[in-house]
């Protein structure tokens, strides 16, 4: 760690999302590339994580929403004057609330899938570089 710049080390400390990885020259150093590797894969398991807790929420929700959709139905249903396509307008006033809830939820979940995505991508890029490193300097990472 003698060769690290001040300016890497302080990039480091103010950003959480900091990589020593800035170029191929840095990937050089087997132990910065497997800390890396390392990083990476503690970061894809907190986000499949929260992605699996946020498609529970997104069925709670769900569930909440189908069952006050039917509520709202039947509450308007019972007035007599109220037309099918009035109806439809009044369940959706009624239940729009969880409707966005839903949406939002939706997108947290799409959220977390391109970031899985993204740190899948940069293991792949790493290992690609760590057996590159293995096979052409004869080290083992």
């Amino acid at each position: 760690m003698d060769n690290i710049s001040k300016k890497s080390i302080e990039q480091a400390l103010n950003d959480p999302e900091f990589s020593f990885i800035g170029s191929f020259s840095d990937a050089s150093d087997t132990t910065k590339v497997r800390q890396e590797i390392t990083k990476l894969l503690f970061r894809h398991r907190e986000t499949r994580k929260l992605l699996k807790i946020r498609e529970r929420e997104r069925v709670t929700l769900n569930k909440n929403y189908e069952k006050k959709k039917r509520e709202s139905y039947i509450k308007h249903s019972k007035s007599s004057s109220a037309t099918e396509k009035t109806k439809t307008i009044l369940v959706d006033i009624d239940t729009e609330q969880e409707k966005y809830e839903i949406d939002i939820i939706d997108q947290k979940i799409k959220e977390l899938s391109r970031e899985m995505t993204s740190i899948k991508l940069e293991i792949d890029t790493l290992k690609a570089i760590s057996y590159n490193l293995k096979t052409e300097m004869g080290g083992s990472i």
